[in-house]
């Protein structure tokens, strides 16, 4: 009777562990079959962390907002350079007895004198600086998106990341589960003698390195959401109970890459703000030829005698550039020697983007292809074998050990799968800020 009895707990203990896997795996790979419907719900109830949202507040975040406020305010400058510079005044007094006895109104030589001066630059002079100032603030304006697309990339980046941790956490804490109930079947086959010590000992160090693990992920978690709040400022109380979610389909990669680079060529920030950097150097020499033609000045005087007649005064004046090979010749060889560097500085920047397009390109089509190779080959074959090891335990054929194995195997070639759409979604998202895609 006992032995009825045991071998009935033995077949229940079995029946559990088995049952609790096919329902984790339904639960675990059931979600590729919901409608498009069902997604929304299903992310309502896990309290979704929308994508979108983090982005739109990353855009917003304070140092964007410097960053745009910093073109905003050199664009002043286009016109403030425009300007003539600001005219003086004065007023003095003429003493023919030296201030000791002005006599004004009496003696001819004495009296109140008011002036007044304009400084005028060499016309062109003006109206290339402006251009400088105008060359310049497209620069800066090329800067802002650049850090508004970089911003993007690595809240994607950190995002992806999070949701392939959560798939990370959800599949340990099911592995937990089934390895606690191993466990005690365990135990008690221990118990009664139908086993030795090692199995005991294997399950506990297993949930020792499964627990660790957890840790582990939970540590990593708060780090991924601590760079969110900081690229956001969101508060960190704001991503609790929320979890990343992978949403998306992965496609081939269709795009030629010859148009990739015209698209690059046309957008990218990095780009545009080396191009604009070649032109500011250009008006610089432009800027500094201006140095071989003078500067002008006008100015008018009124000098009032009282009862005689007043005095009325007025000049013209000009700067004469004579120190051509300490000011003028250094000048031009400095604004040239710019207007090089700026042409490499490009040359290298485009080089550096058509490297990274070209890895990008190489690393989704990977992407794209392991992670079939792992979902339509590597998974069914699992599946087969998982299969196989349930139909073998039910006719008592096979111990629970290589079932859960399978199961455990399963469950990893599926994370897989997740790690490979993770890495396809941020190549896709370096290509976009590649190419100066928002």
């Amino acid at each position: 009777m006992n032995y009825y009895k045991l071998n009935l707990k033995f077949i229940i203990d079995l029946f559990t562990i088995f049952l609790m896997a096919f329902l984790i795996f339904i639960g675990f790979f059931q979600s590729s079959a919901f409608s498009a419907g069902n997604i929304k719900q299903r992310q309502k109830a896990l309290h979704l962390l929308p994508l979108k949202f983090l982005i739109k507040k990353a855009l917003k975040n304070s140092e964007i907002k410097s960053s745009i406020y910093q073109y905003l305010g050199y664009k002043e400058n286009i016109t403030i350079v425009k300007s003539l510079p600001e005219p003086a005044v004065g007023f003095g007094m003429t003493d023919a007895n030296g201030f000791n006895n002005p006599q004004i109104g009496i003696n001819s030589m004495s009296y109140w004198k008011f002036s007044a001066s304009q400084a005028i630059p060499f016309p062109a002079k003006l109206f290339i600086n402006s251009r400088i100032k105008k060359s310049i603030y497209k620069s800066l304006k090329d800067k802002t998106i650049s850090l508004k697309l970089f911003t993007v990339l690595n809240v994607k980046d950190v995002y992806y990341n999070l949701a392939l941790l959560e798939k990370d956490i959800k599949t340990f804490k099911e592995n937990l589960t089934l390895i606690n109930l191993l466990l005690k079947y365990a135990d008690r086959n221990y118990a009664s003698g139908r086993s030795n010590a090692r199995g005991p000992i294997r399950i506990i160090l297993e949930i020792d390195q499964i627990k660790t693990k957890l840790i582990l992920f939970k540590k990593q978690k708060n780090k991924f959401i601590y760079i969110l709040s900081k690229f956001t400022e969101l508060p960190i109380k704001y991503f609790k109970n929320k979890k990343a979610e992978f949403i998306g389909k992965i496609t081939p990669f269709d795009y030629k890459f010859n148009n990739l680079i015209k698209t690059a060529d046309k957008l990218n920030p990095d780009l545009k703000e080396a191009k604009e950097n070649i032109k500011t150097s250009r008006l610089g020499i432009d800027l500094a030829n201006q140095g071989y033609y003078p500067n002008f000045s006008v100015s008018l005087g009124y000098g009032d005698r009282y009862s005689l007649q007043p005095v009325i005064s007025g000049d013209v004046s000009m700067t004469l550039p004579l120190y051509f090979n300490e000011s003028q010749i250094p000048k031009i060889n400095k604004a040239k020697k710019y207007n090089i560097n700026a042409i490499y500085k490009y040359a290298w920047i485009r080089s550096k983007i058509v490297q990274d397009l070209k890895t990008a390109v190489s690393n989704i089509k990977n992407d794209y292809k392991v992670y079939g190779i792992n979902k339509n080959i590597t998974e069914p074959e699992a599946k087969l074998l998982f299969n196989s090891y349930t139909k073998s335990l039910m006719s008592g054929k096979a111990q629970a050990f290589p079932l859960l194995n399978s199961f455990v195997q399963l469950l990893l070639i599926r994370l897989k799968n997740y790690e490979y759409k993770a890495e396809y979604f941020k190549d896709n998202a370096f290509l976009d800020a590649m190419i100066g895609k928002n």
